[in-house]
C-alpha cells in the first residue's frame, strides 16, 4: 500500500487546546509521492508465532525503533480496538511487515503518519478477509483510532487530494474542486541534512511567541472553484515559519533559493525541517539544476507532483 506525503498549503495555530494540544486550521493537499508498506499473513503459523509482528526496512533506523515505529503501533492499536470491539481474547496471526521508505523524515511531510495510516488500514483489511466473521470498523471508528496515534494520522485515513483539516487535526472535510487547479504546478522539496526539528519543539516556540493567526475562509471557497493555485499564494500561510526561521535561518535561505529558482511561492513545510518551493511546470528546474542546486546548498532535493 502507497503511503503518501502531505503538504500543508496553509497552516494555522489558533491556540492551545485544554486537552494539552494545539487548535489548528489547515488546508492539506497529498502528493504523488510514497512510501511503500507491503503486509502478509502467515497462513503456516504455529501457536508460538501467534501474534508475532516481524516488521524490515531498506532504512535500517526504523527497525531499531521497536514498538515505537508508528507502523507497529498502528498494528497494535488495531489489535486493541477490534479485541475491545468483540470483547473477546482474540488469537491473531503472525504478520511479516515490509516498510520501502523514501520519503524522508523530520521534514514537516508527514510521513511516518502517512506510514501508521496505511498500516491501520491494510492490517484491517487483511484481518476481515481473514476472518469473514469479524465486524469491520466504521470509517469513523477508524479515523478516531488514528487520531489516538497521531494528530496528522486521519488526514491520509481519509484519502482525499486536498482536505481542510481542523481541532487538533480529527475535523477533516474534503474539498470537492470544480477543476483540478493542481494540474500544472509541481514541487521541488529541500531538506538540509544536519536540521531536525522536533514537532514537539516546533509547536512550543510557537506557543512561546504566540505566533498565532487566523484563517481565511477564502482559501477553502477559491479552491472549491477550481481557482489556479498560483493565484491563492496570499493564503498559503504557516505559523511555524517565523519562530523556525529565526532559530534555523539557513532554512530561510533554502525557501529564498527556490524563489530565485523560478518558484512562484515557497514556504515551509509542516513544522520543518523541509522547505517546499511551487512551479508552473513550465519552469521546473531540470534534473541537472535542481542537482546543482542542491550540490550548491549541501541539501537533499526531490521533484513531485499533486496527487
Amino acid at each position: 500500500m502507497r503511503c503518501p506525503a502531505k503538504l500543508n498549503l496553509s497552516l494555522h495555530v489558533l491556540g492551545k487546546r485544554g486537552d494539552g494540544f494545539s487548535e489548528l486550521d489547515s488546508v492539506v493537499a497529498l502528493l504523488d509521492w510514497y512510501d511503500d508498506l507491503l503486509i502478509s499473513i502467515h497462513e503456516d503459523e504455529t501457536p508460538s508465532s501467534a501474534g508475532t509482528v516481524h516488521f524490515s526496512s531498506n532504512d535500517k533506523a526504523l527497525e531499531a525503533l521497536g514498538e515505537d515505529n508508528l507502523v507497529l503501533r498502528g498494528i497494535r492499536y488495531v489489535q486493541q480496538y477490534v479485541r475491545q470491539y468483540h470483547h473477546s481474547p482474540m488469537a491473531f496471526p503472525a504478520v511479516d511487515v515490509y516498510l520501502e521508505k523514501c520519503l524522508p523524515y523530520q521534514a514537516g511531510l508527514g510521513s511516518a503518519s502517512s506510514n501508521a495510516a496505511a498500516a491501520i488500514r491494510l492490517y484491517h483489511d487483511l484481518l476481515c478477509r481473514k476472518f469473514p466473521t469479524l465486524t469491520p470498523l466504521s470509517p469513523k471508528e477508524l479515523l478516531k483510532l488514528g487520531a489516538s496515534i497521531g494528530s496528522d494520522v486521519p488526514l491520509f485515513l481519509m484519502e482525499k487530494p486536498v482536505m481542510h483539516m481542523q481541532g487538533r487535526g480529527e475535523r477533516i472535510q474534503p474539498i470537492e474542486r470544480d477543476a483540478n487547479s493542481f494540474d500544472e504546478v509541481e514541487v521541488l522539496v529541500l531538506k538540509s541534512k544536519h536540521i531536525a526539528i522536533s514537532t514537539r519543539d516546533a509547536y512550543a516556540w510557537v506557543h512561546e511567541g504566540d505566533a498565532y493567526s487566523r484563517p481565511d475562509p477564502n482559501f477553502v471557497d477559491a479552491l472549491k472553484q477550481g481557482s489556479p493555485l498560483k493565484e491563492l499564494t496570499p493564503y498559503m500561510h504557516n505559523d511555524f515559519e517565523g519562530v523556525v526561521f529565526e532559530r534555523h535561518p539557513e532554512l530561510h535561505g533554502l525557501k529564498n533559493a527556490l524563489l530565485d529558482a523560478g518558484a512562484f511561492h515557497a514556504m515551509l513545510c509542516g513544522s520543518g525541517s523541509a522547505v517546499v518551493g511551487f512551479f508552473d511546470r513550465e519552469a521546473m528546474p531540470s534534473s541537472p539544476e535542481q542537482n546543482h542546486l542542491a550540490t550548491a546548498l549541501g541539501v537533499k532535493a526531490w521533484q513531485a507532483s499533486f496527487l
